[in-house]
């Protein structure tokens, strides 16, 4: 009951309402005590009243408890495409995801991890015509220890804090030499 607007309560048992539910449970003990007779079961008048009484007080509360309808649905979010006029747009994302990676390694890992990886792909490809998976030895000695370990070692994820901003910046630095 702790979902009942103030006052419902109230309303159920005092006026129009009361009148409404006292004919409606009129209405409902005449039906149970016309299909008792029907059926040959004879239902005492007294306890079909108290039964279709509480029935529709019953149908009532659970009508006043129910909560609020949900409000249209929210539109899908839109990927806008890079625009002259936002330039800076991609560096504000990645300085967003490494905000969120600092709040524990299970976010890095989702967030910070595939974007650092896919800058090294895109360094080792672009730069040196080479992939992680063709030539791991170059690519080994290119990234480094540290980047190579990010990429080719077990996930992080974990509840534990993200990597501080000071080897994130290690990362990129390694990245940016590549």
């Amino acid at each position: 009951m702790t979902n009942l607007r103030q006052g419902s309560v109230r309303r159920l048992l005092a006026g129009p309402d009361l009148t409404v539910v006292a004919w409606q449970s009129l209405i409902v003990t005449s039906a149970v005590e016309i299909l008792s007779g029907f059926l040959g079961a004879r239902i005492p008048l007294p306890v079909a009243l108290l039964l279709s009484v509480s029935l529709l007080a019953t149908a009532r509360v659970a009508a006043a408890a129910r909560p609020p309808a949900a409000g249209p649905p929210l539109p899908p979010a839109r990927i806008e495409p890079a625009t002259p006029d936002r330039p800076f747009r991609d560096v504000t994302r990645m300085a967003d995801r490494l905000a969120w990676g600092r709040l524990g390694m299970d976010r890095f890992e989702t967030a910070v991890r595939p974007v650092l990886l896919r800058l090294a792909d895109d360094r080792l490809t672009g730069r040196h015509g080479i992939t992680r998976a063709s030539h791991p030895e170059r690519a080994r000695q290119l990234l480094g220890e540290d980047l190579w370990h990010l990429a080719t070692g077990p996930s992080m994820a974990s509840k534990a804090a993200g990597p501080p901003p000071d080897q994130v910046a290690r990362l990129v630095e390694q990245l940016e030499r590549i």
